[in-house]
């Protein structure tokens, strides 16, 4: 009985695998249905696009020899753009933007094929070769955070801030290292630490409390 229930399951979860949905008239007609993510997909050596399963676009993409080259769109359910930018041949170029769903932009970065980290490039196309200045914002459209990428890491001086815009933290960096100072900061912008880094080797640390906001020592210890 029980060898009857397996065969009975095996036989339902290959019936759902082959099903196909009937095929929505804004796809086109020579795309074929994915089962494993539910979408339709069209793709030759030009063009990729790509729908939900109920016809609602999803990415389309240009291409040149099976590579993104060219203008690169991806979209929510919803019909908002999640993402845009630039590829190529296989490199994300230029300036992309990335959106909350409700189509505020949620992070502007710029990329380029070089420097580029191997590393990270190869696990995923989306990293490793950020170069630039960025910006991620929150949901209400405040900057959360700014700062520099050399080869998908953070250089030079990173700032982040309090969703009321109040700076929370800066850190300088050097090509992924922390090299230089690091400052820390309460809701109403006063610096409450500081940490002093070379070659992201802690040396000096300093903590600050306030009296009749009145900037005192804390504590601090050298490394």
């Amino acid at each position: 009985m029980i060898r009857i229930y397996i065969i009975l399951i095996i036989f339902f979860i290959n019936c759902k695998r082959l099903y196909i949905p009937p095929k929505p008239p804004e796809v086109l007609e020579q795309a074929e249905y994915i089962h494993r993510f539910r979408q339709w997909e069209y793709k030759n050596n030009k063009i990729e696009i790509i729908w939900f399963e109920d016809g609602k676009i999803f990415r389309k993409a240009e291409k040149e020899n099976n590579l993104y080259h060219g203008k690169y769109i991806q979209y929510f359910r919803n019909g908002n753009i999640s993402q845009e930018g630039v590829y190529e041949y296989g490199y994300r170029i230029g300036k992309w933007k990335y959106y909350f769903p409700d189509g505020k932009v949620y992070l502007i970065l710029y990329y380029k094929k070089e420097p580029i980290d191997k590393n990270k490039f190869s696990l995923n196309s989306m990293y490793g070769n950020e170069n630039g200045i960025y910006r991620r914002y929150y949901p209400n459209g405040i900057l959360e955070e700014e700062g520099y990428y050399f080869a998908g890491d953070f250089d030079k001086k990173r700032i982040h801030y309090f969703k009321n815009g109040k700076k929370q933290f800066e850190i300088i960096y050097d090509k992924g290292k922390k090299d230089g100072m690091a400052k820390f900061y309460d809701y109403k912008e006063r610096l409450i630490r500081e940490e002093f880094y070379h070659k992201d080797q802690l040396e000096k640390i300093i903590v600050y409390y306030y009296k009749n906001n009145k900037k005192e020592v804390k504590f601090q210890k050298k490394f």
